[in-house]
């Protein structure tokens, strides 16, 4: 049971090397985030912290991304409800699974 409480942030690693698979970032800089998915069953003081901040960043990048792709929706006249729902939807995912680190201690 403990393993399926760390499925949200490790659903959010996944999705954040996607991101920067998609950004164009070098395969060395997507897989970055990886590193997180074998931390996540360590439960020694710093790596949960390490793992609530790391989620963090990429929930604000989540918000920036989505700032940045409806303003040049906006900019080209497309509509705009499809970008923030889904990157919106993946922000708030990424941002709800900050608690899951603590869960499974």
């Amino acid at each position: 049971m403990r393993y399926l409480l760390m499925l949200p942030p490790a659903l959010s690693h996944l999705l954040f090397c996607a991101h920067l698979l998609y950004q164009g970032a070098p395969l060395w800089v997507a897989a970055l985030p990886l590193i997180g998915l074998p931390l996540l069953v360590v439960r020694r003081f710093p790596l949960p912290q390490m793992q609530m901040l790391a989620l963090l960043c990429y929930a604000i990048e989540w918000v920036r991304t989505t700032w940045a792709l409806t303003t040049f929706r906006l900019e080209v006249g497309i509509s705009i409800h499809p970008a923030i729902e889904i990157l919106g939807g993946v922000a708030l995912f990424t941002l709800l699974s900050v608690p899951w680190c603590f869960v499974h201690q």
